[in-house]
């Protein structure tokens, strides 16, 4: 883990972010499953379906403002933003 991801982790503990989470939704598998632990743990998540809306993820992210932008290695999301 590098020393900015440590850091990362340890200050967003305590504290509730606003996640945006862009992960193929649709199978409601692994990004539902990531969604729901994010959300247990008190964070606002907002997921965006990243193979069905790869073009749409930049400009939610610079309307919803993230702390924290957690995405899919898809090849939909190749050159977005």
């Amino acid at each position: 883990m590098t020393t900015e991801a440590t850091i990362l982790l340890f200050t967003s503990i305590n504290k509730k972010m606003r996640v945006l989470l862009l992960f193929p939704m649709a199978d409601r598998q692994t990004g539902a499953a990531i969604k729901y632990a994010f959300e247990s743990l008190g964070h606002k998540v907002l997921a965006v379906d990243a193979k069905r809306l790869p073009l749409n993820s930049y400009s939610v992210a610079c309307s919803y403002k993230p702390d924290l932008v957690f995405c899919s290695r898809i090849k939909e999301l190749r050159g977005c933003g």
